[in-house]
Order: structure tokens, then C-alpha cells, then sequence
């Protein structure tokens, strides 16, 4: 049950998984053919019921792969969520600092989905993906990119939201005092910070595609992927038009 394997690492819950699964094919297979062959004297009544009663225990078996793949996609998600809180510092990077337009992703970005390569590449204990199917592997995939997917989405539109609401406050109180008119902030086409930090989202949102693209993941196939995108491309005073940040967008996910 969950509670015993609660505390047991990604690598550990593969383990148990494969094992569950071979079990289960030797059980439906081997297992069953060599006790039919071994009780063929017995009427046929008989070997129909140890048969049945052998597919019983492997389908019991397989009841316990929901909450393997529960327990699973929680403890690699939370790791690379953990890494994406640095998310945070890039309000702090650009608010009223003077910095220029960002050019290439945030450094954390390439660590976001670095827990899950991991087991891929075995992990720490050395546990390869390849003694799970394909299928199984490409299932816990989808899981896990989903679920921190989706945490990317509430998390980015959380800062955006943020930092939107604090800008307009900001020239609120710059009205009431009478600034903003001449100074550097209001010329013809300056970007304002809320444009700097939505683009160095912009930047980290494409580099997590290809992130997921090393992973063998289809981005095409991922609504909140496609949220993301929307929500971080740069609004109005942005060098880049909308049709290149669509065109830059599109090569990230291509």
C-alpha cells in the first residue's frame, strides 16, 4: 500500500513496479502453464479453478500500479518543482534595476526536469527505465511532465499577475505625484519591466520545451504548454512583434 512505500525513492517505486510486472507475466504465463501441464490428470473442472484462482492473484497484483504511479510521479514532480521556485528571484532581477531585455533562459531552467532524466538515466542507485515496458516508461513520462507542467502554469501566471498589479500600482502613485511625463520611462517604445520579466519567462518557457523535447515528450500535445506560451508573450513596448515571439514559440516546440 501507499503507506509502506510512501517514503520509497523514484528508483525504489521502478523497481517495485518491474517486479510487479514480471510477476505478473509469470503468473498469466509460465506460472500457469506448468501447473496445468502438472495437473492434467485432474479432471478439467479442477485445472479451470487453479487457473482462475492463478489469475485472480495477478490481477490483484496489478491493483497496486494506480498508487505506484501516484507515489512516483509525487516524488520526482516534487524535486523539479523545488527547482522551479527559483522562478521567484527573476521579479527581484528586473524590478526597477535598469537591466537590459534578457537574451537566453534563466540558469535553473535545464534543472527543472533534471529529477526525471535522472531516473532515466538510472538514478543514483543505478536503476534503469529499461526494466520497465516502454509503455509503462512513456506513461510515468506523461505523467510526471503533466503534473509539473501544469505546476509551471498556476506558478507563472501567479508572477505574472503579480508583477502586473504591482506596475500599475507603481504608476498610480507616479500620477498622483505628478512623474512619469519626459522621464526615461515614458519614452516612445521603452520596455518596462513587467516586459523584461515576461520575456525572460518567454525565454525559460522555451527552453522547458526543449527540455521536454530531450525527454521525448510532444509538446504539441500539451494544453498547459500552449497556456504557457500564451501567457508569457511579451505585450505591448517589446522589441520583438507578436508575430516573431509566435514564430520563436513555434521553434521551441517544433
Amino acid at each position: 500500500g501507499q503507506g509502506v512505500l510512501s517514503s520509497a525513492s523514484a528508483e525504489d517505486l521502478i523497481v517495485v513496479w518491474s517486479d510487479v510486472e514480471r510477476l505478473t507475466d509469470l503468473i498469466e504465463g509460465e506460472y500457469t502453464a506448468t501447473v496445468e501441464l502438472t495437473l492434467a490428470h485432474l479432471p478439467s473442472q479442477a485445472v479451470v479453478g487453479v487457473r482462475d484462482a492463478f489469475m485472480e492473484v495477478a490481477a490483484s497484483l496489478q491493483t497496486v500500479l494506480p498508487d505506484l504511479e501516484t507515489l512516483f510521479t509525487t516524488a520526482v514532480v516534487d524535486k523539479c518543482v523545488e527547482v522551479l521556485k527559483q522562478m521567484r528571484g527573476i521579479t527581484a532581477t528586473y524590478r526597477m534595476t535598469n537591466k537590459p531585455l534578457p537574451t537566453r533562459h534563466s540558469h535553473f531552467i535545464p534543472g527543472v526536469l533534471a529529477p526525471l532524466k535522472s531516473v532515466n538515466a538510472g538514478g543514483e542507485k543505478g536503476v534503469p527505465k529499461s526494466c520497465l515496458s516502454a509503455q509503462t516508461w512513456t506513461r510515468l513520462v506523461s505523467s510526471v511532465v503533466a503534473a509539473v507542467t501544469e505546476r509551471y502554469l498556476t506558478m507563472v501566471q501567479d508572477l505574472v499577475s503579480t508583477v502586473r498589479k504591482t506596475e500599475s500600482s507603481l504608476k498610480r502613485l507616479k500620477g498622483r505625484r505628478g512623474e512619469g511625463k519626459g522621464g526615461e520611462g515614458a519614452k516612445a517604445g521603452a520596455l518596462s519591466d513587467t516586459d523584461k520579466i515576461c520575456h525572460q519567462l518567454l525565454l525559460d518557457v522555451q527552453e522547458y520545451g526543449r527540455q521536454l523535447e530531450q525527454l521525448g515528450v510532444d509538446t504539441s500535445s500539451l494544453v498547459d504548454y500552449a497556456r504557457l506560451c500564451v501567457i508569457v508573450n511579451p505585450e505591448q513596448g517589446m522589441d520583438t512583434s507578436n508575430s516573431s515571439v509566435q514564430e520563436t514559440s513555434t521553434n521551441a516546440v517544433s
